[in-house]
């Protein structure tokens, strides 16, 4: 049986159209010695090998208008390597009650797991399937809580030479929405300390339910 609305129709990625500028969501490749010369993944180490690509995870404007001097991207990980790390941790894993955890619940979790990757509903994991005519060689989840750092000027001839695709919207602003979601904090100013006081007697002065006895 074939599928007709099978997620192969469904392609989050386009061509670069143009080729000088940066993007949030452009994805692109580095070798593995290039990796190493630029970015100290020391603390990544179950990382470093199964690195399939990078995305660019600073805001489009910041890169557009010159407003940042260094440029944020995030490491693309094959998701079956990522799956085989959490299982392995679950495994030797002791629950609160003290027992391990049995397959029948490690299954339920890669399920919960994969359920949230394809609806975009992960904090801190985004996928990108795999479609090998925009050169995404394998299914992979980018670590949007692995921040990689480095020199906007220094790495943008890197990235343009080796850009292969971007995401296309609405992808591109849910990768967005994402990292708003984890780092962006709206400092606002504090309400008086006993505002939540007045609300809560007017309430009760104003509300039918608090005026029974």
């Amino acid at each position: 049986m074939i599928l007709k609305n099978s997620y192969k129709d469904v392609i989050p990625y386009e061509l670069v159209r143009n080729e000088t500028n940066i993007q949030q969501g452009d994805i692109f490749t580095l070798d593995k010695e290039k990796i190493k010369e630029l970015f100290d993944l020391s603390v990544y180490d179950k990382y470093d090998d199964p690195i399939e690509n990078f995305i660019v995870v600073s805001n489009s404007c910041d890169i557009e208008n010159d407003s940042i001097d260094f440029l944020s991207i995030a490491p693309s990980v094959e998701l079956n390597f990522v799956i085989d790390i959490l299982i392995k941790q679950m495994v030797t894993k002791k629950k609160k009650d003290g027992n391990f955890y049995s397959n029948k619940e490690i299954k339920s979790f890669v399920k919960n797991i994969i359920h949230n990757l394809v609806l975009y509903g992960s904090k801190k994991f985004f996928y990108l399937p795999k479609n090998q005519d925009y050169s995404v060689n394998n299914d992979c989840i980018v670590h949007l809580d692995i921040i990689l750092i480095d020199n906007l000027k220094q790495i943008r001839p890197l990235i343009l030479k080796n850009r292969i695709c971007t995401l296309k919207n609405p992808w591109k602003e849910k990768l967005g929405w994402a990292m708003g979601n984890m780092y962006n904090r709206v400092a606002l100013e504090n309400y008086p300390n006993d505002l939540e006081k007045n609300l809560l007697d007017c309430i009760k002065q104003n509300c039918e339910f608090y005026k029974r006895k």
